[in-house]
């Protein structure tokens, strides 16, 4: 099945690597504390939706125990 939608054709792996090399490393650790003081349930799944490359869920990995983002 494909997409007639050209919406995302322009975007290549490519590309994605350069954004994902450009966004910089890591988010502050103080929103990543802020997060976790908010969040009072478990910590075995973090769901980060629309993450970009994903990087927050990195950052949290050392606090939960699976990150899909």
């Amino acid at each position: 099945m494909t997409s007639k939608d050209q919406a995302f054709a322009p975007f290549t792996p490519e590309r994605a690597a350069a954004y994902a090399s450009t966004r910089g490393s890591a988010y502050p650790p103080a929103l990543c504390n802020r997060i976790l003081e908010y969040h009072t349930g478990s910590r075995d799944v973090f769901l980060d939706v629309g993450t970009g490359p994903g990087k927050l869920v990195f950052d949290l990995l050392p606090s939960i125990t699976k990150g899909l983002g």
